[in-house]
């Protein structure tokens, strides 16, 4: 009877050791993917906050990209004008898609560094600053006032709040889904991202002079 049982229990115990692994193995899989994805939600929502801060600025509200042009002889940096700001100074003043500015209060850059400064100054809004820019052949400028875009310091705090705090419970449903079934998972995932795409149309939007 006792070398029966010791029989028995020995491979009880041996088959249940040969399981064990094997579900360790998918429960530290599950736990990798886990954190694989509360990683990757934890930086989409990192990368809304980051869009909320840089939609706030001081400037004539106009988008740019450097390039190098040769006029006067010289090999000068220039900013090819990709948009303006709706009602922004830099659209009642009259500068337009594919502009080329070439120079701020008469100074050209040599830098987008230099023409960033050149615009925002101390950062406070009102610098009166004078854009030159050619359309084609022609030449223009016009005066234009800095203005602060996007919105104050302390609403911008109180939706980062807002944003990590349905971030946070978005994310917590999307793991809890993905522990329970596969169809749970899908939708929670969408929903996550349907309210990524919509808040941050929310914050471009916010992209408005005072």
């Amino acid at each position: 009877m006792g070398k029966k049982f010791f029989v028995l229990f020995f491979f009880t115990v041996l088959g249940s050791a040969f399981v064990e692994p094997a579900k360790l193995l998918a429960a530290s899989d599950q736990a990798a993917d886990i954190n694989n994805i509360l990683v990757d939600l934890e930086d989409d929502v990192s990368g809304l906050v980051k869009l909320l801060n840089e939609s706030s600025f001081v400037g004539i509200g106009v988008s740019v990209f450097e390039a190098k042009a040769i006029f006067g002889g010289k090999n000068n940096t220039v900013f090819f004008v990709l948009e303006t700001l709706k009602n922004s100074p830099a659209a009642r003043a009259g500068l337009m898609e594919n502009d080329v500015i070439v120079a701020i209060n008469r100074k050209n850059f040599t830098s987008i560094e230099d023409f960033r400064n050149a615009i925002t100054g101390d950062g406070k809004p009102g610098r009166k600053i004078l854009v030159g820019w050619m359309r084609g052949e022609k030449s223009m400028n016009a005066e234009m006032t800095t203005v602060f875009f996007g919105i104050k310091p302390e609403k911008a705090a109180e939706l980062e709040k807002e944003i990590r705090a349905k971030g946070g419970e978005l994310i917590e449903k999307t793991l809890n889904a993905y522990k329970k079934d596969e169809k749970g998972f899908e939708e929670a995932l969408a929903n996550f991202n349907n309210w990524l795409i919509n808040t941050a149309n929310k914050i471009k939007n916010l992209k408005t002079p005072e």
